[in-house]
């Protein structure tokens, strides 16, 4: 746990925001299985969190303002088996000020330092790298919302040894069209940490799978690469 929480707590804080208007690809969900620390809240539903940095008033009914900087989805319960559906808005019912173009989609690299390989014309959500990435999965509890890491093997946070560099994470992005997007060769690096991303996106809501390196014992990280990933099997670990 102690490796886990130093090597989340050692990515520089960022955002995210989502797109799509004019392609306006229908709903589509997300399937995982929600684990808790033992002696943790019962988790009662949960959400996808997404962050605008714009801080603009939204729209749709069905992305709800938190705060000028916060959404949540629709809220989905929690089966009594852990399995956990989450609904994921069309691009209609996304508030517009959450669009950005393609080439500064990912809020850890500067557009200016760092020129991605994609379209102009193509606008996408967001992703960003803090503690966690987001967009994130919201876990709701009888205490309040927490924030859950997702990945596609279980997590066990009651490990003292375990290590968020041993797991793929998750997120998600939406296009409004399909678009590729690629650093470099050798990717960007900022503040001593190595991006490298190479994303083939399709209209709609497109799974993200997240590789960290670093040291455990040290708990860093010096590489983060991103990819298309496959969310057949999801695990949402509560955090706090």
């Amino acid at each position: 746990m102690k490796h886990l929480a130093r090597a989340l707590a050692f990515l520089v804080v960022a955002a995210l925001a989502a797109c799509g208007q004019q392609t306006v690809p229908g709903p589509q969900t997300v399937k995982g299985t929600v684990t808790t620390m033992e002696g943790a809240p019962a988790v009662l539903g949960g959400a996808l969190l997404l962050v605008n940095l714009s801080a603009v008033d939204p729209g749709p009914v069905a992305v709800t303002p938190i705060d000028e900087q916060l959404y949540a989805t629709t809220l989905s319960a929690v089966n009594q088996d852990g399995s956990l559906e989450l609904a994921l808005p069309s691009g209609a019912e996304l508030p517009d000020e959450l669009l950005f173009p393609a080439a500064g989609f990912f809020h850890n690299l500067d557009p200016e330092t760092c020129s991605l390989s994609t379209s102009a014309d193509v606008r996408v959500s967001a992703m960003a790298v803090a503690e966690l990435p987001f967009p994130a999965v919201m876990l709701v509890t009888m205490d309040g919302p927490s924030l859950a890491l997702t990945t596609t093997t279980p997590m066990d946070l009651d490990d003292p040894e375990v290590s968020i560099l041993d797991f793929t994470l998750f997120s998600w992005v939406y296009a409004e069209e399909g678009v590729r997007i690629a650093t470099p060769e050798g990717g960007c690096t900022v503040d001593s940490v190595t991006y490298q991303l190479d994303l083939a996106l399709e209209p709609g809501w497109n799974p993200v799978a997240l590789d960290l390196e670093g040291d455990a014992e040290a708990g860093s990280v010096t590489g983060v690469s991103l990819t298309n990933g496959s969310s057949a099997e999801l695990h949402f670990t509560w955090l706090f």
